[in-house]
């Protein structure tokens, strides 16, 4: 096929898909919040058939963008984003098996799907799940993740650190920093992981930091794995610049640029001052 063809097949499936998915938003289900037919993502399939990984890629990063901006949210565009990364990676890796059939594609499509953005969910909006709904979550999850995709350990890594399963928590961790220096998925020749080297600040801050916004308010609940003397990281904050450095005798806050602010230091009000 023809670059000009490719493109020409390439939009309309787009097209095809902004269709579909406004469509879908459409269809009451319920008391099912959240779950959706999800007829976009057939044509997801479709696509990783008739164009390639690097095509439906694309299509896939384009039909969030499009359908965030004109039927969502930010947050919305950010689950489907982590949702269809997830999905696939999986489906695409699972396709090279002789013989899976179009029909268990798309059931392992969707699962990785709903695994994506229930750890998501997790990691940014914690306050909506208990400890053992978390553990339970986390527990089946790692159990079936096949890692695929070079964002999923980064999230593993987080919740792993709220959930207080320290050793879990590092070795996801050292894993997303290493998966370009190890070459852990074999395609670092085609070039660096930039959204997974942004992971490795996302297991330090919201993970071994245990950094989170809830509304206004900006939470700190550190931890230290036995396998570092400690870490540190900076994070702009309300225009404030904050400084943490944990080891092994706590953790210290800094405020390095703005006017005073409080945090919650596990749990307990906290004040800088310059």
């Amino acid at each position: 096929m023809k670059n000009t063809q490719r493109l020409s097949l390439g939009a309309l499936l787009l097209a095809v898909m902004l269709v579909l998915g406004y469509l879908e938003s459409l269809i009451p289900l319920t008391g099912m919040p959240g779950v959706k037919p999800g007829l976009s993502n057939c044509v997801l399939m479709l696509s990783l058939g008739w164009l390639g990984g690097g095509m439906t890629l694309a299509l896939m990063a384009g039909k969030v963008l499009l359908s965030g901006l004109l039927f969502g949210s930010p947050f919305s565009m950010l689950y489907a984003l982590a949702g269809g990364l997830c999905s696939l990676g999986f489906m695409m890796a699972l396709r090279k098996i002789p013989g899976i059939s179009f029909f268990g594609l798309g059931m392992a499509g969707g699962a990785a799907h709903n695994l994506a953005q229930v750890l998501l969910a997790m990691l940014l909006l914690p306050w909506l799940f208990t400890q053992e709904e978390m553990k339970t979550a986390f527990h089946y999850y790692d159990r079936v993740t096949t890692h695929d995709s070079s964002l999923s350990m980064a999230a593993f890594s987080a919740v792993a650190s709220r959930i207080g399963e320290t050793d879990k928590a590092y070795r996801y961790f050292r894993e997303t920093a290493r998966l370009d220096l190890d070459d852990a998925h074999g395609n670092t020749r085609d070039g660096l992981h930039m959204a997974n080297m942004a992971g490795t600040w996302v297991c330090m801050t919201a993970g071994f930091g245990g950094m989170q916004l809830h509304g206004d308010q900006v939470s700190f609940a550190p931890i230290l794995p036995d396998q570092l003397k400690g870490y540190g990281f900076r994070a702009m904050v309300r225009g404030r610049l904050l400084q943490v450095h944990v080891d092994r005798e706590g953790p210290v806050y800094t405020l390095v640029e703005g006017q005073p602010i409080t945090i919650i230091d596990r749990g307990r009000p906290l004040t800088l001052t310059r």
